[in-house]
Parts: C-alpha cells; structure tokens; sequence
C-alpha cells in the first residue's frame, strides 16, 4: 500500500496553555502561555513555550483587531488548541484554514493523541462545513 505523502508531512501547532503548562480553559488568546510544537503521523516535537502575544489585548471579546493579531502571530501554524473556543477561534478556521481543536487533555497527551489520530483530524477538516473539532 502506498502511503500518502501528507501523512509524512510535519504541521505545525500552537497551544493555549495555563502558567503552570496546564491546556488552557479559557480562549486561546486570553491564555497564559504557548507552546509550539510540530506534529506527523506518529511523532510530535516540542519547540518552544512562549508568553502568549494575544493576552492582555484591550478589545473586547471576540474583536476583531484581535483576530488580525493572532493572524499575524500564527500565520504558520495549521492546528491551534486550548480549553474553550471563542468566536475568533472559528474565524480563523473560515477565513484562514486553520484547524481549532478544544482539548481538557494536557498538552503532552494531546499532542499525542493528535499524532496518532492525525488522518481523522484531516479528514474531519477536509470537509468545510465541520467547525472546531473537540477532544
């Protein structure tokens, strides 16, 4: 059987996560921190743990001006999770391509389940009228 070459490919990941490196319960760009990681079929890499640049933004929620920002901020990322999905969450699905993923795993377990799950993720985004995929 001939594999897929997308299954080989690595995506890119930001996930909203807490001071303490907990997933996030509140909307991505009112969490604490980042992490950047990379995710394929059976693997995942860690990269870097940052301080969110969204957090602390004066617009009200679900502004747009915020979304702008974090278009820019993960303009090379595919997949983006945390706890809670926000109106901007789901834009940047619409508008951007962008997969959101609402998790209570923490992010290791979550990563890893992505990992091993990925052909699911991307058949569930192959289809335009599927929204935040929830795990």
């Amino acid at each position: 059987m001939k594999k897929n070459p997308a299954q080989n490919e690595w995506l890119s990941m930001a996930i909203g996560v807490t001071e303490h490196g907990q997933i996030s319960p509140t909307h991505f760009g009112d969490a604490d921190r980042v992490i950047l990681a990379r995710i394929q079929s059976g693997a995942y890499e860690l990269l870097d743990n940052t301080p969110n640049p969204l957090k602390g933004e004066e617009e009200g929620h679900a502004h747009k001006g915020k979304l702008e920002k974090a278009k820019i901020f993960l303009k090379d990322v595919q997949i983006i999770a945390t706890g809670k999905a926000s109106i901007n969450f789901k834009r940047l699905q619409a508008k951007s391509g962008k997969w959101p993923v609402v998790s209570d795993k923490d992010p290791e377990a979550l990563l890893t389940w992505l990992s091993e799950n990925l052909d699911d993720l991307r058949a569930w985004f192959s289809d335009p009228s599927n929204g935040v995929f929830r795990i």
